[in-house]
This record gives C-alpha cells, sequence and structure tokens, in this order.
C-alpha cells in the first residue's frame, strides 16, 4: 500500500511520561557516564527497542527515566516524577546538548471508554521552568483505545 505507514503497536501502560536523551554520536555509555541518576532505560543503535511486538532495531542511542502507570493514575503524577528527577540535571544535560545530543519529554496516554481519569495533562510554571532549563523538547502521544 503506497502512501500508508504502518507503525507496530507497542505493548505499553496506559500512562506514561519519559525523559530521553538521545543521539546518533554519542554512544549510550557516554551519556549515562555523564549523568550523576541511573537510567531505567538505555538502549543502544541497532538494538531492539523494548516493548515492541515485532523487532525493531533501534537508530539513535538513548538513556532514559521514566515513570507509567495503569489508567487509574492520572498522567500529571508521571509528569510530576519525571520531572522531580531532572530538576537535578539541567548542567549536564546542557552539556550533552551541547555535545550533539537531543532531550525530549515524551508523554503516553492511552484513552478508554471507561477511562477513570480525564483526557489531558497540565504543564505547570515550574514543568515548564525545567523543560526550558534543560531544553527539553515535548512530545505528546494520546490514544483511544
Amino acid at each position: 500500500m503506497s502512501g500508508v505507514k504502518i507503525t507496530p503497536r507497542i505493548e505499553s501502560p496506559a500512562r506514561r511520561a519519559a525523559l530521553r536523551v538521545y543521539s546518533t554520536t554519542v554512544s549510550a555509555d557516554q551519556i549515562s557516564e555523564r549523568l550523576p541518576i541511573p537510567a531505567d532505560v538505555i538502549i543502544r543503535i541497532g538494538a531492539a527497542i523494548p516493548g515492541l511486538r515485532i523487532a525493531v532495531p533501534a537508530r539513535v542511542n538513548s538513556w532514559e527515566i521514566h515513570s507509567e502507570g495503569d489508567a487509574t493514575t492520572h498522567l500529571q503524577h508521571h509528569v510530576d516524577s519525571v520531572l522531580q528527577r531532572a530538576r537535578h540535571l539541567v548542567t549536564q544535560l546542557g552539556n550533552l546538548r551541547a555535545q550533539g545530543c537531543t532531550v525530549s519529554l515524551s508523554l503516553m496516554q492511552w484513552i478508554d471508554r471507561g477511562d477513570p481519569q480525564e483526557v489531558g495533562f497540565a504543564l505547570s510554571n515550574e514543568h515548564v521552568s525545567t523543560l526550558a532549563a534543560i531544553g527539553a523538547d515535548v512530545d505528546v502521544s494520546q490514544y483511544r483505545g
């Protein structure tokens, strides 16, 4: 089928927030060495991306901290958790960005008809300040399931 993009279904929780640092030129080990807290997930170029039903090799090295849970927990809880951990990484993340890394806050929310939480989320002034200080992009994915 021409023009149709098929995305593999990710086996994932209903709510997820992740701060990712990724690069094609800085290795996953180098990223880890420069950050004072351990990653929840480290993926090297060529390794299979975890959580996919089919094996897809990573095209970037990545370091990630995340918070995730089922639909009973509001996405806001996970945003708070990840950004609380990231607040202390401003200088190190700035240095990694200067070396060619990208920093991104990735938010994912599966929404069901019986969802006990409201659709959406909010970023507080503190969240926006932290994201600006670390130079992070924000990527939001919301799905109906």
